[in-house]
């Protein structure tokens, strides 16, 4: 699909593929299952989405710097004053500004091979990239905005606060894959078609919460907090003083009421990896397995939280193994993979109690 005309590319590919494993470990081993030209899409819109979320994450920039970039962003991807905006991140990251993580400097660095490769693409593909990039950039800078009031933690208001945010940051990418994986599998029939397409944003939006429960007490540090606000009013809560240790059995409420709501999105998550037929191995490995990571970390999140623990969540390095082993070589049946996240989704199902 990609223009004969453009050269190889050797070193954007090589470059892409290289700083992909050193800025997310997780997603190199994801991407890695994907072949060819999905696999370069896939690989490219990542690392945008990677350069975006840098921006956002900056400790070093203002609440203005930063939503005048990710603003930019969102405009500038037609390439029109490409060459000004890249000079610009640049400088910032010569300069340390954006993050300390060398290799996320260097990606940024870097952009205009990330740039390159995705000009290479077929016009569809660039076209699908484009709408949601942008639309996540978008987003991003609409909720940088509430960090100017100056209230600590910066926090979401309310669940519908919530799913928008994690819309904007996850569903996105979910229907960004939906419209990937559509065009690359264009024998994929009707009906697995639209099952993606209506649980695409739960795909994304599950992974998400998921990972705002599981990395609770890290988002503290950045001065934010993604557990809503009014999830703590019920709870007798607030923003200020969710983190104190004498009010650890109202939090640990509050977080098992956030799994609960979490875990129908990654039912819906499980229906859209298995709407993806079995003769796609790569792409269903692609979906499964961070969908049967998710049930695993709620699963330890509940546990956790019952004890009134607040620290970092982890599923081991076994359990990941032992998964990514029995994933691929059961993938191919819906029955056994739906009973695989039933083990795991079942113990959510139980009566939560929290130790006095």
């Amino acid at each position: 699909m990609n223009d004969k005309s453009v050269p190889l590319l050797i070193k954007e590919r090589q470059f892409c593929a290289e700083i992909l494993p050193r800025v997310s470990r997780t997603f190199a081993v994801n991407i890695g299952f994907l072949k060819g030209e999905l696999h370069e899409a896939v690989l490219c819109s990542y690392l945008f989405c990677r350069m975006i979320d840098t921006l956002e994450d900056s400790p070093n920039l203002d609440v203005s710097q930063k939503v005048a970039l990710l603003e930019e962003w969102s405009r500038f991807f037609p390439f029109e004053n490409q060459p000004v905006f890249l000079q610009r991140i640049r400088l910032l990251g010569e300069q340390k500004l954006l993050t300390e993580n060398r290799f996320e400097t260097e990606l940024i660095m870097n952009a205009e091979k990330v740039f390159t490769l995705y000009r290479s693409f077929a016009t569809p593909v660039q076209e699908m990239i484009l709408i949601w990039i942008r639309e996540m950039a978008k987003g991003m800078a609409e909720f940088q905005t509430r960090s100017v009031t100056g209230v600590y933690p910066t926090c979401l208001k309310n669940m519908d606060d919530l799913e928008k945010y994690c819309y904007y940051v996850a569903g996105t990418v979910g229907h960004l894959l939906t419209e990937l994986f559509c065009y690359f599998l264009q024998d994929i029939s009707e009906i697995a078609r639209e099952i993606m397409r209506q649980t695409a944003n739960s795909f994304g939006l599950g992974l998400q919460i998921t990972n705002i429960i599981k990395d609770a007490q890290s988002d503290k540090k950045r001065n934010w907090c993604f557990i809503p606000e009014s999830l703590m009013l019920e709870h007798h809560l607030t923003p200020q003083n969710f983190y104190e240790e004498i009010n650890s059995f109202q939090r640990a409420k509050t977080m098992l009421e956030l799994i609960t709501h979490t875990v129908p999105k990654l039912d819906e998550a499980l229906s859209y990896s298995l709407a993806i037929p079995s003769e796609a191995k790569e792409i269903r490995l692609f979906c499964l397995l961070p969908v049967h990571f998710a049930i695993q970390t709620l699963v330890k999140a509940k546990k956790h939280f019952e004890n009134k623990e607040f620290d970092q969540i982890k599923i081991s390095r076994s359990r990941v193994k032992g998964t990514v082993i029995l994933t691929r070589l059961t993938y191919f049946s819906d029955f056994f993979q739906r009973h695989f996240y039933r083990y795991y989704r079942n113990q959510l199902n139980q009566n939560l109690r929290i130790k006095n």
